[in-house]
């Protein structure tokens, strides 16, 4: 069936009449969230070869260790036979090693050589991985970190599934659109208004459940009260069921290196949404001491509020 349009907002023919960019289901027990695969994001306008090549060094960058072909494959979703194809690729260009003793493949100079020019002021990954281990533990609730694209979305970079009833099943570099709820409130909450518009240029509503917002005013109407609040929330407005809570990571430039995402089954989240968010605040505070942040002055540091 095709897609139905109203008021200039994209939906998907169902009943919801909404367009779903992941999935909540219930395995064994246990609630599953899984990213729908590339074809069913809408994202016709990617290079398959490049994108899974991206999604693997993700991979490698972000376990800090060599990785096999096979974990590759599999973390990645990618076939076995085109993922070895990638790699030997990158190998040949310098941007990964192969040890042929172990069959394991790892990060290689060539890649700083070739990216250098945007390596001032970067945060490793592997800097920030262990806290946010660290906080899913404390918190119970699955979380990810993910990296904002200019104007084009979010990128999973890591992830930590809690031993609770949520477990996250997003391949490294798994892509969110940039209206993508707690991820987008958390992005542009403490951005000025000339970044707000630029994020926005060419924009086009989504309505991804009953909950979203799909106007300029609503989502500044949520922008303030993110910043009233002390941190993004999304309940239901991107998937349903799901609550989600959400901060940025700053770098020393003063920008949004990486969004932390928890996640929750709603009705779980929310007795214990002001506890995952005073470990929010504290974990992304550790954070910025760590690696010597300039947040904005109106960020917080202490408790939030419950508005």
């Amino acid at each position: 069936m095709g897609k139905a349009r109203k008021a200039g907002v994209k939906t998907a023919s169902s009943e919801s009449g909404a367009l779903g960019f992941e999935e909540l289901r219930q395995e064994e027990g246990k609630w599953i969230l899984h990213g729908k695969p590339a074809s069913a994001q809408q994202s016709d306008d990617l290079v398959p070869a490049v994108d899974k090549a991206v999604r693997a060094l993700a991979l490698i960058n972000a376990s800090g260790k060599d990785l096999s072909l096979a974990t590759i494959a599999d973390e990645t979703q990618i076939t076995k036979s085109h993922c070895y194809s990638i790699l030997r690729t990158l190998v040949h260009h310098g941007w990964l090693s192969f040890d042929a003793n172990r069959k394991t493949y790892s990060l290689n100079a060539g890649i700083l050589r070739d990216l250098s020019q945007i390596l001032h002021g970067s945060t490793p990954v592997s800097l920030i991985r262990p806290m946010i281990d660290k906080f899913s533990v404390r918190t119970g609730v699955s979380c990810i970190l993910s990296e904002p694209l200019d104007r084009i979305g979010f990128v999973v970079v890591a992830k930590a599934s809690a031993r609770g009833q949520l477990e996250i099943s997003y391949p490294i570099g798994h892509h969110f659109p940039r209206d993508a709820s707690a991820q987008m409130k958390a992005y542009l909450a403490w951005s000025d208004e000339k970044a707000i518009e630029h994020w926005f240029l060419g924009w086009r509503p989504t309505r991804y459940s009953a909950s979203t917002p799909t106007t300029l005013d609503e989502i500044r109407k949520e922008l303030l009260a993110t910043r009233l609040r002390g941190y993004s929330r999304s309940i239901g407005e991107f998937t349903d069921g799901l609550t989600a809570l959400a901060l940025p990571i700053f770098n020393r430039a003063g920008k949004v290196a990486y969004i932390l995402n928890s996640m929750g089954i709603s009705t779980a989240m929310a007795p214990i949404e002001r506890q995952v968010a005073e470990q929010m605040i504290t974990t992304i505070s550790e954070i910025h001491e760590l690696i010597g942040s300039n947040a904005p002055a109106s960020f917080p540091t202490t408790q939030p509020s419950m508005s």
